[in-house]
């Protein structure tokens, strides 16, 4: 209970900082409410595969799935304050409540142009706490994240970037896994615009994560990465290049890799009322040294669909492939599989009312390998997203995910669900 009255004590400090005093009435204007109630429910076996395919550059990739885990209703408050000049600064601040946690969130952007010269900046202050039950891995911390963006323009189309980023995580309980760290990285590049909204990018990067209670979490990653947007006279072309290396600051080096990451979407019209859609995801991992864990691996994933469009309602069908190929040593036999299936893509989308999107793929995992522990299955993926104005101040919003396995050799049928609402009301 003292840990509930201290967080909203927090709440109303940070919602009140910039509007009380004698200009109370003249920036009432500019402040905005939303109350709401959600419902969470994210299955811990779903969270182990999205680690997997995530990919992220932090070990507390695991922490932060695993920190939102609930099967519980939530309430949120929020508020959010834009002085008179609009589009240079915003304040945000928000209360959320579960049956066992509370979080406390104190957002800022703040923007400024010049000439040829502009600056970004975002910053984030989030406090989170278990005040019921024990306290676990991840469940209580402090964290402050920023980042700056300056953007100086160098021709009519083409710009000079580089941005910092630092971000901050302290834990209330220590343990072997919850480790306080900084993290700050900064990005120096190129930008490129085109006719009818596309854009390119290219930049350098390095980032590095310092763990003070753990050397061998502390690690040092370089590299380069690309994008493009392209709004063709015939539709969207989509890519997306990141080659890294991450080097940690232990010296075994098993854990040291270099890595390539490439994603390419393609929306191609065809005709007044067809579409075709092809995906390339590739992923590719070689590893200083090998370990029973460190192996070297390549995954690539291949989708062609084509379907119909008319009005606000997009349909596309046609097949998805996935394969997985690791390299194999004299003590493991890797996980390879071909994965094959057939995807269904259903989109809605009416400005300012409904946007929703749904995917289904049914399809069968054959390993190259089947042991006791991992066998070949038939699957059923279904993934939904939709966010519905039904009426000006009131939103839902629902995120859902769930997976189905008919595995062989009798070892039965498993499900992993993931689901996520919100109903929000602004004012």
């Amino acid at each position: 209970m003292r840990s509930r009255g201290l967080a909203t004590k927090i709440f109303l400090i940070l919602s009140l900082v910039g509007i009380g005093g004698p200009g109370l009435e003249a920036l009432a204007a500019d402040i905005s409410f939303e109350t709401g109630l959600g419902y969470d429910y994210l299955s811990q076996a779903y969270f182990l595969d999205s680690i997997a395919v995530e990919g992220s550059d932090t070990v507390l990739a695991d922490w932060e799935l695993r920190s939102i885990y609930l099967n519980d209703l939530k309430t949120h408050l929020g508020v959010s304050w834009t002085p008179s000049a609009p589009g240079l600064m915003e304040l945000r601040s928000s209360y959320e409540q579960t049956r066992d946690y509370l979080r406390l969130n104190l957002a800022a952007d703040v923007r400024h142009k010049s000439g040829k010269n502009r600056f970004d900046a975002s910053g984030e202050l989030e406090w989170r706490d278990r005040f019921r039950g024990d306290n676990g891995f991840g469940d209580s911390y402090l964290r402050a994240y920023l980042r700056t963006k300056f953007r100086r323009q160098l021709t009519g189309s083409i710009a000079g970037v580089v941005q910092i980023r630092t971000e901050n995580v302290s834990f209330r309980d220590l343990s072997e896994q919850s480790y306080d760290y900084h993290r700050i990285g900064a990005k120096f590049g190129l930008e490129k615009s085109f006719d009818n909204f596309s854009f390119a990018g290219l930049n350098l990067f390095v980032s590095t994560r310092r763990v003070p209670d753990s050397s061998s979490l502390t690690y040092l990653t370089t590299g380069i990465e690309g994008l493009f947007f392209g709004s063709l006279p015939t539709g969207e072309l989509d890519l997306s290049l990141r080659l890294e290396e991450k080097t940690y600051s232990y010296s075994n080096e098993y854990d040291d890799y270099r890595r390539l990451e490439l994603l390419a979407r393609n929306r191609h019209q065809l005709g007044r009322d067809w579409l075709a859609k092809q995906e390339i995801d590739l992923e590719a991992s070689l590893y200083r040294k090998e370990s029973l864990v460190s192996l070297d691996y390549v995954r690539l994933g291949l989708a062609l669909l084509a379907g119909i469009e008319t009005g606000n309602l997009s349909l596309a069908i046609g097949p998805d492939l996935e394969l997985l190929d690791e390299k194999q040593d004299g003590l493991t036999t890797g996980e390879d599989y071909l994965e094959a299936g057939l995807r269904v893509d259903l989109d809605y989308f009416d400005t300012g009312v409904v946007f929703g999107s749904i995917q289904s793929i049914l399809g069968r995992r054959n390993l190259s390998f089947e042991n006791d522990l991992q066998t070949n299955f038939t699957f059923q993926r279904l993934d939904l997203l939709a966010e519905i104005r039904i009426i000006s101040v009131l939103n839902l919003s629902i995120l859902g995910s769930a997976e189905w396995e008919w595995h062989s050799q009798g070892q039965g049928r498993t499900a992993l669900y993931l689901i996520s609402t919100g109903l929000t009301y602004s004012f």
